[in-house]
Order: structure tokens, then C-alpha cells, then sequence
């Protein structure tokens, strides 16, 4: 690890939920902090840090990052792999440590895919690109999948690591996931839902952003593909039991297949199940799941 001594981190992105956990936390440690992001959202961190706005798939990278040095990136918005390609370019020899924020999805592309995806799971044929609304989702998935692949071939040019996370919660979620559930709940309504008895495993976004601090400059990790999820693998039933018990509510569940994300954002295909044993023995675990919901509640009600 690059240790205690402050660190020169360039963060890609990094104004919106999981990215301003993780720019807090560095710089609560005494990190050197650059943000490079378009400027659609307001920088919450003011004089804190270096500001560059521009757009990744323009010039604007190059001409802001070019011959520019750090100990870490960290990329939190590379969607599509030319968006990691310009990165190595600029990066090569210059960065210590890249991180990739990349997806679940990247497994749930594959043909088969396993359940629970381990990393050595990544590999093999992708299925056809469905119809519909599932396109978006393969889009997404793919578009990481050559994001990685991109860092795999460059392995050599620019020291590496691919963290692959799930469906993300926690306070500032601007999906609102967790916050739908507990409004639908204060309405007294019943909560219609699909997949009410599938097994969930989610991720907590402070969580994802202590997992990189601690990641950055570990030699383990460098090449290296780590899948990040919590401990617990609840139904989404149970799970929405907990979150219900949170504000003293017994919510009743409703089972419907027919309902889409818009009214249960938990109900969808398009939700991976990872094996997180490998970060595991790294040392790195995962906050309880009751922690996870008493933060992103929490959060909620003081946001009504």
C-alpha cells in the first residue's frame, strides 16, 4: 500500500455518491487530490482540491492530463473501452496505480454466467444483445468488459486493478433505490415486487470507497481483478423486512412479476451476485448490512 504519507490522487469523477466518499476520505488522511469531471454537478469540496472540468472523450483529457503525474487514479465514470484506452495513453508511465471502478454486469454478460461470479468467472462467450429494455443493460455490461480489457492489454504499460462491485447503496444514492422502498413503506401501501424470494448481495458506497483507499498502491492487487460485495445474502423479502424493522414497519410484499424497476428498483434481472473471497483474504471485509441500512435510512428521513 502506498502507506501514510500524502498521496498526489487524480480522481475521474468524483462529485457524485460513491466518488465524494472516497475524495472525503483521502483527504482526511492528508491526500493531494484532483478531480478531473464535466462540471454538471457542483464541486462539494471548493478550494480542497485541484479542479479540472472537461470531457473524458474529448481533447479536454489530453490537453488537462498530459505529462501530469500521480501516485493513484482511481476512474469512477470509464463506460466504454476508448474511455480507458485515452486514459493509458495519457497514464503510461506516469501513474502508479490505476483503479477501474467496473461492474457485475461484466459477468452477468456471459453465457451462464455463474452464481456467485468469482473473478476466474470473467472469461468465455457473451450472449447474443437482447431486444428491449435488457440492451441497455448488455450495453452497459459490455461497455465495462472492454474497459478491462483494454487494462488487461496494457498491463504493461500501466499498473492496474479492476474492482468489480454490485448494486450500490447508501446515503446520496441519486437512484433513490432504498429511499422508494421506505417512502412506499410510510404510505402504508403494500410493496409490489418481483424476485421476492431471490437471494440479493449488494455493496455499500462508503465501503467501496475504503476498499480503494486501501487498495491504492498495493502490489497484491496490481493486474488484478477483486470483486467487492457484503457478507450477507439475504431474499430480497428479508431484506426489505430489515429495512422496514429500521423504521418500525412490517411491510407487506406483494408478490407480482410483472413489476418492473420504477416500483421495486431490487426487482430486476440485471442484478449480479458476486463472491467477494478474494478481497477477503486480502484483509478487506465489508461493514454489516445492518449498518448499510441504518446509514442509507437514516439519510432518507433526515432528507423528507
Amino acid at each position: 500500500m502506498l502507506g501514510c504519507v500524502s498521496r498526489r490522487i487524480l480522481v475521474i469523477g468524483g462529485t457524485r455518491f460513491m466518488g465524494r466518499f472516497l475524495v472525503a476520505r483521502c483527504l482526511a488522511r492528508g491526500d493531494r487530490v484532483t478531480l478531473f469531471h464535466r462540471g454538471t454537478r457542483p464541486n462539494p469540496f471548493g478550494a480542497r482540491v485541484e479542479q479540472l472540468i472537461g470531457d473524458r472523450t474529448s481533447p479536454d483529457f489530453e490537453r488537462a492530463l498530459s505529462g501530469r503525474t500521480f501516485d493513484a487514479v482511481v476512474d469512477m465514470v470509464g463506460y466504454q473501452g476508448a474511455d480507458v484506452e485515452r486514459a493509458i495513453d495519457v497514464f503510461a508511465g506516469r501513474v502508479g496505480h490505476y483503479l477501474f471502478v467496473s461492474t457485475g454486469q461484466v459477468y452477468l454478460v456471459r453465457e451462464n454466467a455463474p452464481m456467485p461470479s468469482r473473478e476466474e468467472d470473467y472469461g468465455g462467450p457473451l450472449m447474443a444483445r437482447p431486444q428491449g429494455d435488457d440492451a441497455a443493460q448488455w450495453d452497459y455490461g459490455v461497455g465495462k468488459r472492454a474497459c478491462e480489457d483494454a487494462l488487461i492489454a496494457a498491463r504493461d504499460r500501466l499498473p492496474s486493478t479492476r474492482l468489480r462491485i454490485p448494486m450500490v447503496n447508501g446515503p446520496g444514492d441519486e437512484q433513490q433505490r432504498i429511499a422508494r422502498y421506505v417512502r412506499r413503506m410510510l404510505d402504508g401501501g403494500p410493496l409490489r415486487v418481483a424476485f421476492a424470494d431471490r437471494r440479493v448481495r449488494h455493496v455499500d458506497a462508503q465501503e467501496v470507497a475504503r476498499t480503494i483507499d486501501l487498495l491504492l498502491g498495493d502490489a497484491r492487487v496490481l493486474g488484478e481483478a477483486v470483486n467487492q460485495a457484503q457478507d450477507e445474502t439475504p431474499t430480497l423479502r428479508e431484506l426489505l423486512g430489515l429495512i422496514g424493522h429500521e423504521i418500525g414497519a412490517q411491510p407487506e410484499i406483494v408478490d407480482d412479476e410483472s413489476v418492473g424497476t420504477e416500483a421495486s428498483p431490487f426487482s430486476t434481472r440485471w442484478m449480479s451476485f458476486l463472491d467477494p473471497a478474494k478481497l477477503r483474504a486480502l484483509g478487506v471485509g465489508h461493514a454489516p448490512l445492518s449498518t448499510t441500512i441504518a446509514r442509507t435510512v437514516g439519510h432518507v428521513l433526515a432528507t423528507l
